[in-house]
């Protein structure tokens, strides 16, 4: 389906929703020339998405996701050995289907103790080899 608005008698614009239900639209300038047609974006767009904090069923772990960007907030102290994180929904892994290992600092000048993340394909995570320094920062990836 093609629509026409005209926003007054020099500017104008098309809206084309096709059978999938996508809708583009393109700009008439004051000049008289069609612009090129854009996708406009739906309610289910990713880029859209968004979620509030929530517990990864760990405490002091908490991740949101912002469009195609995805937080994790760990607070922890005092853990020893390999610590489970809880986990996230499969589908906010940083690599789909496969696990990944991300670098976790710690709370401290240096970076010798610095501990590894690991985010397995089904959203299990486990923060590898911890010692008892604080653990307070904030891991960002994209999806």
């Amino acid at each position: 389906m093609l629509e026409v608005f005209n926003l007054n008698e020099r500017e104008s614009y098309q809206r084309y929703t096709d059978i999938d239900m996508k809708v583009f639209i393109r700009f008439r300038n004051w000049g008289g020339k069609w612009r090129d047609w854009l996708e406009y974006p739906d309610a289910n767009h990713a880029n859209l998405k968004r979620t509030e904090w929530t517990s990864t069923g760990t405490t002091g772990v908490y991740y949101k996701r912002q469009g195609d960007i995805v937080s994790l907030r760990i607070e922890i102290r005092d853990i020893t050995g390999n610590v489970s994180l809880g986990r996230i929904p499969s589908e906010l892994t940083p690599i789909q289907g496969n696990a990944a290992m991300l670098n976790v600092p710690v709370f401290e000048g240096g970076s010798s103790n610095d501990r590894h993340l690991q985010i397995n394909p089904d959203g299990g995570m486990t923060l590898l080899a911890t010692n008892d320094k604080y653990v307070g920062t904030q891991i960002n990836w994209s999806i």
